[in-house]
């Protein structure tokens, strides 16, 4: 793993995220229960994971590095408010979507 450190983190993105979806395939885990929704952020996490492995793996000097990427002063404000609120508001909107919650709304302002 530490002679190629690109190779090993692919196989070990691919080996999480696809884990838990066959899983979720092999028990008919529908993305519809909540219980589905967090194996799916999870298996989607899947090449964070992979990267925190890999550099633990290889040293403490890799995770200092990698983790130095987060550093509050690298980043303005705006553009961490947009890291935040982005992601979330999409993982809202889709389980929203997910459930019909959406077009139930929809329907609403549509009488309106």
């Amino acid at each position: 793993m530490t002679k190629d450190p690109v190779r090993a983190f692919l196989a070990l993105t691919f080996a999480i995220s696809w884990a838990i979806w066959f899983a979720m395939i092999a028990g008919s885990v529908s993305i519809a229960t909540t219980t589905g929704l967090i194996s799916n952020i999870v298996a989607t996490a899947g090449p964070s994971i992979a990267a925190v492995i890999i550099a633990l793996v290889i040293g403490g000097s890799e995770i200092r590095r990698l983790l130095h990427g987060f550093s509050p002063r690298l980043v303005s404000p705006r553009s961490a408010l947009v890291a935040l609120v982005l992601p979330l508001g999409m993982v809202v909107h889709c389980s929203l979507n997910t459930l019909g919650i959406i077009r139930v709304i929809g329907m609403v302002l549509g009488r309106l």
